[in-house]
């Protein structure tokens, strides 16, 4: 467990408490810090002497000390830090959010993380004035990475991933409600044997996509099949995706009349693989994505949450944390959509009654 000592634990208080301050505002003494806080006089000369090292006050014999912030501010600068695992998505967020933050005026730095690095631990060792955290390669934090978070000295905003935490901020989409829509949108096509084709590791995110899929399939009295690439985290769930079906499909399609699998990056594996059996897409089976990375080329339909939507989100999160404001939620979940392409077949109502 993190344990934060006192020292830090002022400094973290006290430059929250500047960030609410206009600039020239008097700053209280050590004394009356040392009565608000319950702490001693070392400790509050260390925490201002660090406050007066960063620039963020000014002491005046005689006078006092003040806040100092000069009228013309530079513009507040969010920092990005995302995973540097090779990804479609990963990479269409971060230009997404660069973007966003030039249209807010607001500067911009990108750092990239090893996905197996614990990159919380380190946040109180960046300059900026947010954090936003892209691609967190696990589903639950752990207490440690919550408290580094919650304590971070400015506001973080974690992207495309459901921390469920009061006080820690948030933009993603639901999987859970995303699996419903695209089982729902091949029920609608005619479809009622259907097929999960799990490709990515077994992380809590992926399984609620799955489990999502298959309840609201089952709802609607259609028949659902898994098939379990068994992908650990690592593993190219691109190159599994491909050997499984190659290896499953060989002696012809399953009992089934769809497939939805679970990333557009494991859907192209397993397309080239149906395209070397020849097994035609949607001819002899439709296919359905979760993502949206592989564009219209692609013609492979697919299920996600609309990036662009998420970026703009996580901005207004930090710029009304920012201000102060708070009348923002911190946890944001961006709805669905279906982006709909040549790769499920839709089947006339005559159609439907022979698939059932």
């Amino acid at each position: 467990m993190l344990v934060e000592n006192k020292g830090d634990e002022l400094f973290r208080l006290l430059r929250l408490r500047i960030s609410a301050m206009p600039d020239g505002a008097e700053f209280p003494s050590v004394r009356r810090l040392m009565e608000e806080y319950g702490v001693s006089q070392a400790t509050v000369t260390a925490g201002v002497r660090k406050l007066r090292e960063l620039g963020l006050i000014e002491s005046f014999v005689g006078r006092g000390t003040f806040v100092r912030r000069p009228a013309a501010e530079t513009p507040p600068k969010v920092l990005l830090l995302a995973n540097d695992w090779p990804s479609r998505g990963i990479a269409e967020m971060i230009e997404l959010l660069r973007k966003e933050s030039l249209l807010r005026g607001m500067c911009f730095e990108l750092r990239r993380f090893n996905f197996k690095e614990n990159i919380c631990a380190k946040l109180d060792g960046f300059e900026a004035d947010a954090i936003v955290i892209d691609g967190l390669p696990n589903d639950f934090l752990s207490l440690e990475q919550i408290t580094r978070i919650h304590r971070c000295c400015v506001p973080v905003v974690i992207s495309r991933s459901i921390v469920r935490v009061e006080e820690i901020c948030y933009v993603c989409g639901n999987n859970s409600e995303a699996g419903a829509v695209a089982a729902n949108h091949l029920y609608q096509a005619g479809h009622r044997k259907l097929g999960v084709l799990f490709s990515e590791p077994h992380l809590f995110s992926v399984s609620e996509l799955v489990n999502g899929f298959s309840l609201s399939a089952r709802t609607n009295l259609c028949r659902v099949e898994l098939f379990d690439c068994c992908t650990v985290s690592g593993e190219s769930s691109s190159e599994n995706a491909y050997r499984y079906v190659l290896e499953h499909f060989r002696g012809g399609v399953p009992d089934i009349s769809a497939l939805f699998v679970v990333s557009d990056g494991s859907a192209a594996g397993a397309l080239q693989a149906l395209d070397e059996l020849g097994i035609r897409v949607p001819e002899d089976l439709s296919v359905l994505g979760f993502g949206n990375t592989l564009g219209a080329e692609s013609g492979l339909s697919s299920v996600y949450t609309p990036r662009s939507e998420m970026a703009c989100r996580i901005f207004d999160i930090i710029e009304d944390r920012l201000r102060h404001r708070r009348k923002l939620p911190g946890h944001i979940e961006v709805s669905p959509v279906v982006a709909e392409r040549t790769s499920v077949k839709k089947f006339s109502p005559k159609q439907e009654e022979m698939a059932i």
